[in-house]
């Protein structure tokens, strides 16, 4: 009985062996009517595995196709060619080096038993002095610092009133751009203007070097240089970052992230509200007329402001629309045919509008990236300056009404990142073919003029004093002063030399 017990124990484990064989040669993609032949190899050779048995399989199966087929006599009669013996190059004998004689070698005068030599202080060899590096300290201008600031209600502040009061105009015969090449950096040329970054700058063209500079924590330095002294005054309008600067009838137009828009009076010496919604971020404004503001905010919107009354008239474009037309970084008024506006936005668009046509825009251009800026010329408003973040500039032709033509894309490092306020390319007074903007070169770190055919004029820098990213860079017109901004709120005025 027990044996009879072993043999069915032992044939229900061959069959269950045998079902898990037929699976895994499933598993490996045999046909069922192959399973039989190949558990014959299996039982024939116990140690295999399912994949060495269908070799196997796979093996015999091919020799039997080539009897049928009589090839195997014609197998066995194929040899392989004799392979061929390699070339080896002859190796070069190497040539002995001559080796120069080993020195004796060194041994203890104390063990030969020779007495030592002793020195008199007299013989003694005189030491030699111990010679210090000679320090150099590195330059340090004697910047002006916030705290050699006047308020605005300030006596002391009075020369800057009256710059602004003043309606000298700039000279009839401007410097040139030869001129310009020539500046430097005068000691008391840097000045600190502002507490935080410099947002927005502006330059007041008169007999006197007068900017406006405007930080991310809404506070406005005013700088007049003059005879090579600079004087500070500064105030604070703003509670938010301050988006665009602009003189305008003796008086200083300022808007902010608070969204609100203000302008300072000197005659009065305060400052004023021309418009005011805290829900909605003001980034850039242009005048339509002496009266009339045009504003961009972040929303996407261009509102159609009179300032006599302080209400939104129109506004572009329609609110159905303006998720198309993205944030809006700047707006600029063609100074020639002020029907005509052009707005930047996040989203590469470059958006020319008609101010007698709300519904619908004019034309767009695209750029890849956000466009920090589109300015029209300033002397006949038929060229339209762009910056953008994929690393172009572009000009653009506004000859016909209908359309913005491409004239040329200039390759410049635009990528700032998030701590440097983003550059835009400005054009140098009363003229259509030379502009500044600011530069990521490392070293010096500068200003550069370009013109509109891609070419870069000169760079204007510093090696010892000026080591920051300037990210503007304004050109007065009658001195041919050149001023830039950084980060930390400093100036860096550039002066004719003397």
């Amino acid at each position: 009985r027990i044996q009879i017990l072993f043999e069915v124990m032992a044939t229900r484990k061959r069959k269950r062996d045998d079902d898990d064989f037929k699976q895994e040669l499933l598993d490996l993609g045999v046909m069922e009517s192959e399973i039989e032949e190949i558990i014959k190899i299996q039982i024939s050779f116990p140690n295999l595995s399912p994949y060495e048995c269908r070799r196997k399989y796979t093996m015999k199966k091919n020799e039997e196709q080539l009897k049928a087929l009589g090839l195997d006599v014609l197998k066995n009669t194929l040899k392989l060619p004799k392979r061929e013996k390699s070339f080896y190059a002859p190796q070069k004998k190497r040539i002995k080096t001559e080796t120069s004689p080993q020195e004796p070698s060194r041994r203890s005068s104390r063990i030969a038993g020779i007495e030592a030599i002793s020195y008199n202080e007299k013989n003694m060899p005189a030491e030699e002095p111990e010679v210090k590096p000679i320090y150099v300290p590195k330059k340090k201008a004697p910047k002006i610092e916030l705290a050699d600031s006047f308020d605005i209600n300030s006596t002391d502040a009075l020369p800057v009133l009256h710059t602004m009061k003043s309606d000298v105009k700039p000279k009839l015969s401007p410097s040139t751009v030869d001129d310009l090449s020539n500046v430097v950096l005068n000691k008391t040329g840097i000045v600190k203007v502002c507490n935080a970054r410099i947002t927005a700058m502006s330059m007041l063209q008169g007999d006197v070097v007068l900017v406006a500079s405007g930080s991310k924590w809404g506070d406005i330095g005013l700088c007049r240089y003059y005879n090579n002294e600079a004087l500070l005054v500064h105030h604070q309008p703003h509670n938010d970052v301050i988006g665009c600067l602009n003189f305008q009838s003796n008086k200083l137009y300022s808007c902010s992230y608070d969204g609100s828009v203000k302008f300072f009076d000197p005659e009065k010496v305060k400052s004023s509200v021309v418009y005011n919604k805290e829900e909605v971020w003001i980034r850039y404004f242009d005048f339509h007329t002496a009266n009339e503001l045009l504003l961009a905010n972040v929303l996407g919107q261009v509102h159609h402001v009179d300032q006599r009354t302080g209400n939104s008239e129109k506004q572009f474009p329609p609110k159905e629309n303006v998720k198309k037309f993205g944030s809006l970084w700047c707006i600029d008024v063609n100074k020639y045919d002020r029907n005509y506006f052009a707005t930047s936005s996040n989203n590469g668009n470059v958006v020319l509008w008609d101010v007698r046509q709300n519904n619908n825009y004019v034309d767009v251009y695209q750029h890849s990236k956000t466009v920090n800026s589109a300015f029209f010329d300033n002397v006949n408003g038929k060229t339209l300056l762009t910056t953008s973040l994929d690393d172009k500039l572009g000009v653009l032709e506004f000859t016909e009404k209908s359309k913005l033509a491409v004239t040329r894309t200039i390759s410049h490092d635009n990528y700032t990142g998030r701590w440097i306020t983003k550059f835009r390319a400005m054009w140098l007074p009363n003229s259509n073919e030379y502009f500044t903007i600011g530069s990521m070169r490392k070293y010096p770190r500068c200003l550069q003029v370009f013109s509109v055919k891609g070419c870069k004029q000169f760079d204007i820098y510093d090696e010892d004093y000026m080591v920051s990213i300037q990210s503007f860079g304004l050109v007065h017109q009658s001195t041919g002063s050149i001023v830039g901004g950084n980060a930390s709120g400093y100036n860096y005025i550039f002066s004719q030399p003397q």
